[in-house]
């Protein structure tokens, strides 16, 4: 199981290396199992991205939905967990996620 999961990161994290979201965000992992922060740096509220994600039938978690810091921070931080990730539709779901954010549109 351990090295299907690590796969799974890797899968995923290769996506993200190769997609308009790697111009526009940082990743930070903690050893915390089968998770990682995605900190994307975008103009959008934390409140629009949550709208736009609901009308692209995405269902993200927010760091903020974990944390007690109520300080605003730039752009928007996602808690990703990776195990949730069917393996075969990594990349459709990076290029989803890709498509709420403006940044990423702008990059040729």
């Amino acid at each position: 199981m351990k090295n299907y999961y690590r796969e799974q990161r890797h899968k995923i994290l290769a996506a993200i290396h190769s997609s308009p979201l790697a111009a526009v965000s940082q990743i930070t992992e903690r050893n915390a199992g089968t998770h990682f922060v995605l900190h994307i740096n975008t103009k959008l509220t934390e409140a629009e991205v949550r709208k736009a994600a609901l009308a692209a039938d995405m269902c993200l978690s927010f760091y903020s939905d974990y944390s007690h810091n109520t300080e605003e921070n730039n752009g928007c931080t996602l808690v990703i967990n990776y195990a949730a990730i069917e393996a075969d539709k990594i990349a459709a779901v990076i290029e989803r996620l890709s498509s709420l954010f403006p940044e990423c549109n702008q990059i040729s």
